[in-house]
């Protein structure tokens, strides 16, 4: 089976997918400083583009499901390719603030049809073994991404500015998303007649009966959604979401201390590539260990990465790749495992289509409400020793809920 198993090429596709398009969307930060600069607006008021993304991801990701059931999985991506490219249109053509915030709210529902959700769901069709780390091969896509289309962003900007890249960008990466979705990604395995990576071989003999039962373990949605592990689980994720969003304020917090803006730009791509390589680390702990350890394993290294990067700050080059690099096996880049881990755990993969978008839309609600709350704890200090603490504390908290949730999960309790 493993010549002609056609889930190689689909963790491929999912691959180029999260390189394109998360990748993608990980990159307003170089065009910030040329917006601003040649509109006139506030650096608080284009700051709020990312916060209209974030909320209306919230609102697309609940809706995934739906719109999956409705459509299909290729469609539902396609929508949200054409949304990518349509908001760098947009934001291409923007002379007002309004303007901006459509494109950014079109943004939202790139993240919420294209992304983690939809390559989460096909990839946990196609795996029942090495099914954890597929998904972060597949995830680690969006970090290289984000580290390399920056970079290349940043040399096209100088040459063309930043309305024109905008359109290079929406069109050269929208263009790649769709080959791979059209021809590398395939919804489930029974439309090449294969069973998904790891089905028993009593399964293969007999595949009439038991392909169905095992491609339908878990537990229906609407019962899933009246347990208390259903909402453990989303407040858990909210925390998660809060706490990692930290992430983004690594190149503020060294340039408080003197970093140049140039030097802090090259260490976050660095800190990108560390990602990568972390998601692929942690998504074999959790095929070998199982979510209870991935998640504790990932949040406490969180905590100590807190910690860390925070006391070590920009003393030297050594020790701040090695804080960078306890911080990436549970930062916000990583965070983006979690809820696929922890969703599949709990109910199992029978509905797990129409429960991700809800586990997904925790994780960005907490993006959402995290900048306020970050902005509002360093004013009260006026550095960024409140921020990483606290957030270290919610990271805790997040935890403790989301081991709630896993310890009386019906799916793991019932061993279906």
């Amino acid at each position: 089976m493993s010549e002609k198993f056609s889930g190689w090429r689909v963790v491929g596709g999912c691959f180029i997918i999260m390189f394109v398009i998360q990748g993608g969307m990980q990159t307003f930060a170089v065009f910030l400083p040329s917006i601003v600069a040649d509109t006139g607006f506030s650096l608080v008021e284009i700051s709020l583009i990312s916060s209209f993304a974030c909320v209306f991801a919230f609102f697309s990701n609940m809706l995934f499901g739906r719109v999956l059931k409705k459509f299909g999985l290729k469609i539902t991506v396609i929508i949200g390719i054409v949304c990518y490219s349509v908001h760098f249109y947009i934001f291409a053509l923007a002379n007002s603030l309004l303007v901006f915030y459509v494109g950014a709210i079109i943004g939202g529902f790139v993240i919420g049809f294209s992304t983690v959700a939809a390559c989460s769901v096909v990839l946990t069709n196609w795996f029942v073994e090495k099914r954890a780390l597929m998904i972060s091969i597949a995830f680690s896509g969006s970090m290289f991404g984000g580290a390399i289309i920056m970079y290349l962003l940043g040399l096209l900007i100088d040459l063309y500015g930043w309305r024109m890249t905008y359109v290079i960008q929406g069109t050269v990466l929208g263009l790649m998303a769709l080959i791979a979705i059209l021809f590398l990604i395939i919804e489930a395995p029974d439309r090449k007649g294969q069973l998904p990576y790891g089905t028993d071989k009593a399964a293969e003999a007999n595949v009439k009966t038991n392909q169905e039962q095992q491609a339908e373990q878990g537990i229906e949605v609407s019962k899933a959604k009246r347990t208390p592990c259903f909402f453990l689980m989303l407040a858990g994720l909210l925390l998660v979401g809060i706490a990692t969003n930290i992430e983004n304020y690594l190149p503020a917090f060294w340039q408080s201390m003197g970093m140049s803006v140039v030097d802090s730009a090259k260490m976050m791509a660095v800190y990108a590539f560390l990602a990568g390589i972390a998601a692929i680390i942690l998504g074999k702990i959790s095929d070998k260990m199982g979510a209870k350890i991935y998640t504790l394993l990932t949040l406490v290294l969180f905590v100590a990465g807190c910690l860390a990067v925070y006391f070590v700050g920009i003393i030297a080059t050594a020790p701040m790749l090695g804080a960078l690099l306890v911080f990436a096996l549970g930062g916000k880049k990583t965070s983006n495992l979690v809820p696929p881990q922890v969703t599949v755990a709990c109910f199992g993969r029978k509905d797990y289509c129409l429960l991700i978008g809800s586990a997904q839309a925790m994780l960005q609600l907490g993006i959402a409400v995290s900048n306020p709350i970050i902005g509002k704890l360093y004013a009260v200090g006026e550095n960024y020793f409140l921020p990483f603490m606290v957030m270290a504390v919610l990271a805790i908290a997040a935890l403790l809920l989301i081991q709630a949730s896993l310890r009386f999960a019906p799916y793991q309790s019932k061993k279906f």
